[in-house]
């Protein structure tokens, strides 16, 4: 039958599932079978991606470990780690509920999935789409929920025979982690024939390192002065009293040479190459971002107020991209493992609370626009942004002309019943007036007397 937008197994093979589990309660670890040796790191090459590709790609006897050792040396790079972090700890943030087979939010059990345990898939889930594969070995279980969860070595995977090696140096003896008991404890990801994105990132990599290292060595030859020391190199004791000297005066490079010798340093005809290699490393980072967050306006300081908010919505498209990774395999793998072992009841299944697509500030510019014309309760804006929230008082109501009530008028102390400029001018204007028309009238009343 269907529960939300997941398959979920019949209540008949449920049943064997979880009695073949009950059979064998020890947790059975791939890992314990494995003998590990310590993975040597390298300094990588194109030619050495190229030839761990072929490896990790070949149809007979496909093996992950020189790409996996191209990835360890590339990863370390600060700019493609950062970008690695921030899509990490951006799916951490959201939340999770496990939702029962009425759609409701099962507070139980999504409380043993806010564990360290499920933290660690859900990093091997976006780990999966950079390394290409992840195979992760759930711990034993005490009190109903799995004590944690551990990422099988990658350089012993081999996803694409769907087995586990049991030496770093023997591809053919493999372990298959999808029978054997297996299957109940380890969750794979990914997928098989993936190189993932470090594959693509390795060549930027390995040339943006010969890049900072040429920078190095043009900074130490031509960031310091040169120290020339000239003696007379063919007496013994006049070259070992030079070379003392000079080593002796500082950090900066030095050279004995014979008084006849010349010494000419060539440098590049450009003022400052300081740029063409600041711009290059400027440009492989921008690539990067790209790469793995489809754009550069989140990472790079001279973003343009225009662009930035449509680079902002194509990274949120990423990490919800990723958030439904999280959701399908806890579905269609994580899930029915904990229904097996009983964790979990028939029906279950997860969903993330992001149906919040606004930001913060994009909210609360809507919420003051909606303060114009309807009431929002203090409490939810006070809990919402995180503000202290009074109700203020309110003031006299006025009548719909826009004046105050007769009341609230003679309720006014006298002294804010200050005539305003206009008023003042009108009442000037009325006396005089009155002044002309009193002289009229009286002058009227001489004319009449004065005619009779």
């Amino acid at each position: 039958m269907i529960i939300g937008n997941y398959n979920v197994t019949s209540k008949r093979i449920f049943n064997v599932r979880k009695e073949a589990v009950r059979k064998s309660r020890k947790n059975k670890a791939i890992t314990k079978r494995i003998r590990k040796q310590a993975l040597a790191r390298i300094k990588s090459s194109i030619s050495q991606w190229k030839n761990a590709r072929v490896s990790a790609e070949s149809a007979i006897m496909p093996n992950n470990t020189e790409i996996i050792r191209v990835f360890k040396d590339i990863e370390i790079d600060a700019h493609l780690w950062a970008l690695m972090q921030t899509l990490r700890l951006k799916v951490m943030a959201n939340k999770f509920s496990i939702y029962t087979v009425d759609d409701k939010i099962d507070e139980e059990s999504t409380k043993l999935f806010q564990k360290r345990w499920f933290r660690e898939i859900m990093v091997a889930v976006v780990d999966a789409d950079f390394y290409g594969f992840s195979l992760v070995q759930l711990k034993t279980i005490v009190n109903g929920s799995f004590t944690g969860a551990e990422l099988v070595p990658r350089e012993y995977v081999i996803q694409q025979k769907k087995g586990v090696k049991m030496n770093l140096g023997d591809p053919m003896t493999l372990v298959s982690y999808e029978s054997g008991g297996f299957e109940n404890w380890l969750i794979p990801i990914g997928k098989n024939n993936h190189l993932g994105l470090l594959d693509k990132a390795a060549p930027l990599v390995i040339k943006k390192k010969e890049v900072i290292s040429a920078w190095s060595e043009a900074a130490e030859l031509f960031g310091m002065p040169i120290r020339i020391g000239k003696t007379d190199i063919q007496n013994p004791e006049n070259r070992e009293n030079m070379e003392d000297m000079m080593e002796n005066m500082g950090e900066a490079a030095w050279g004995v040479f014979n008084t006849d010798d010349e010494i000419e340093l060539v440098t590049t005809s450009k003022s400052d190459i300081s740029n063409m290699y600041d711009n290059f490393i400027a440009r492989i980072n921008s690539e990067l971002s790209k790469l793995i967050l489809l754009q550069t306006g989140t990472t790079e300081e001279k973003t343009h107020v225009g662009s930035a908010k449509v680079h902002e919505n194509l990274l949120k498209d990423v990490v919800e991209s990723y958030i439904i990774s999280v959701e399908d395999v806890t579905n269609e793998v994580v899930i029915p493992i904990c229904q097996r072992h009983g964790i979990l009841k028939l029906g279950a299944y997860i969903k993330a609370n992001n149906e919040q697509k606004v930001s913060l500030k994009e909210l609360f510019d809507m919420v003051k626009g909606l303060l114009k014309d309807y009431n929002v309760p203090a409490d939810w804006i006070a809990d919402t942004f995180d503000i202290p929230v009074e109700k203020k008082e309110l003031e006299t109501p006025a009548e719909p002309n826009g004046k105050k009530p007769i009341e609230a008028i003679e309720k006014e102390p006298q002294q804010n019943k200050k005539k305003k400029p206009a008023d003042v001018l009108n009442d000037k204007n009325a006396s005089l007036v009155s002044s002309m028309t009193a002289v009229k009238n009286l002058y009227k009343d001489i004319l009449e007397t004065c005619s009779h």
